[in-house]
């Protein structure tokens, strides 16, 4: 956890900035959703009350995990195993959640061109900035699509797959 910066440790609540999900179009599942949300990234929800991460998913899903650094693996695997939709992470690519969940399965990452503020679920801007690079991920041609004319940052896009070398992965 990023200790240095003011905002960790205050809450785990933080709202992705309309102006993300606007830019990618129409979801179907948010089951992440706050149980006060300001504004709804998608036409379904999921609180922590439903336990989206339990719950079946269908559609176009947004996915914006919690930040518990126990339970985010979990959230990843199953973007990963649904492959229909954008979820936003912190852009720590050298993790082997990047290697496990990203790389073998996703259709494009876009790298933000800038650190969003998220808000407060009064859709009040937050105070501080993310403090991470941030980036969306794509899963399936549709949504890669979305993430090429968000005009939010660079995408990357593998040609056939992301390819990792076997070696890489002995480092986990």
């Amino acid at each position: 956890m990023k200790t240095h910066l003011k905002s960790v440790g205050q809450t785990d609540t933080w709202i992705t900035p309309k102006y993300i999900t606007d830019a990618l179009g129409k979801f179907d599942l948010d089951p992440c959703a706050h149980t006060d949300m300001p504004w709804q990234h998608a036409d379904r929800c999921y609180t922590i009350h439903d336990d989206g991460l339990s719950q079946k998913w269908d559609g176009r899903v947004w996915l914006n995990p919690p930040y518990n650094q126990y339970r985010i693996n979990h959230w990843l695997q199953k973007m990963s195993v649904h492959k229909n939709g954008i979820m936003l992470i912190n852009a720590a690519c050298e993790t082997k959640r990047f290697y496990k969940y990203v790389y073998p399965e996703a259709t494009g990452i876009l790298m933000m061109n800038h650190r969003p503020f998220f808000c407060t679920p009064d859709g009040k801007r937050g105070p501080y900035g993310s403090g991470q690079s941030i980036c969306l991920v794509s899963y399936d041609e549709q949504n890669l699509q979305s993430l090429l004319q968000s005009k939010l940052g660079v995408v990357l896009k593998p040609i056939g797959n992301f390819q990792i070398e076997e070696d890489a992965l002995k480092l986990f």
